[in-house]
């Protein structure tokens, strides 16, 4: 399906994956069907980063395995049925915004010692940035 023949429904699914950066849900020269199942798995990958995923495993297992209380089937992509599509998204685009909001309130942690270490002195908040730092680091692996 030419993307002129999107159905209008698919607008909030290619929406939601842009927020999250999935730059190709803009592009009108794959098939709305390859947009999404590539969008999905962009999303699945950003999300379940317990360990290297090899590129042929299939969506709905990797959706079950992450907990997605939502069922998705290849097919389902392949026909566009938006009805079951959408929350399956929407429940990824949340989980990245979630991972995405901790890894920033650690940042904004870690500055705001900074600021306090630069004002009261390092002995104290020496030991704390060492645990904002760990906990940053604990973070960004998780996300790889």
């Amino acid at each position: 399906m030419a993307e002129s023949e999107t159905p209008i429904s698919l607008s909030p699914i290619f929406d939601l994956l842009l927020s999250v950066g999935y730059a190709d849900a803009r592009k009108t020269d794959i098939s709305a069907s390859d947009k999404l199942a590539g969008g999905i798995a962009w999303c699945v990958e950003a999300v379940n980063s317990a360990g290297p995923r090899e590129i042929g495993k299939r969506i709905e297992e990797s959706l079950s395995s992450m907990g997605c209380p939502h069922s998705l089937e290849a097919s389902q992509i392949e026909t566009l049925d938006c009805k079951a599509i959408f929350p399956v998204v929407q429940w990824l685009v949340n989980r990245l915004r979630d991972e995405n909001q901790q890894e920033l309130n650690v940042m904004n942690k870690l500055k705001l010692l900074r600021e306090r270490i630069d004002k009261e002195g390092a002995n104290i908040a020496v030991q704390k940035l060492i645990s904002l730092m760990e906990s940053l680091k604990v973070c960004c692996l998780s996300d790889h």
